[in-house]
């Protein structure tokens, strides 16, 4: 459940509902496009930027250019997810998918070295042993 408010909300909050005008505004599609190839270079780049700053066990993850090709796919289903719906929801909840699928069916934390309080968070709030390496 962690992981539907950090990344699945938090980013869907800053790379979505920030960054690109809602279809109410009637935003033209060239205005969509520019926005959606602008918001996706921010969410490539916050990745990287994210594992060589506050959270170093996710370094080696985050600069994998096969992450970062995933990232990128992500944040354009999410842009138009957002553009179509106009709600933040069906992006976060995509976005969450995403996320779980990663964790539980792609072992995907077994290719993270999280820092001791993100393992305390995750055993906490999700009740598994993905970190009892750490």
């Amino acid at each position: 459940m962690f992981s539907f408010f950090i990344p699945g909300l938090s980013e869907e909050i800053v790379f979505r509902v920030l960054f690109l005008p809602h279809p109410t505004e009637n935003p033209s599609l060239k205005t969509q496009i520019i926005w959606m190839i602008i918001t996706s270079v921010a969410f490539i780049i916050y990745h990287p930027f994210q594992g060589l700053t506050w959270n170093p066990g996710g370094r080696e993850v985050f600069i994998n250019p096969n992450f970062l090709i995933l990232a990128a796919l992500l944040g354009v289903i999410c842009t138009i997810a957002y553009l179509i719906s106009g709600s933040i929801w069906l992006s976060v909840i995509i976005h969450w998918l995403a996320v779980v699928i990663w964790i539980v069916l792609l072992d995907g934390f077994a290719k993270f070295n999280p820092p001791f309080a993100l393992h305390f968070v995750f055993n906490f709030l999700v009740g598994d042993n993905h970190f009892s390496r750490v």
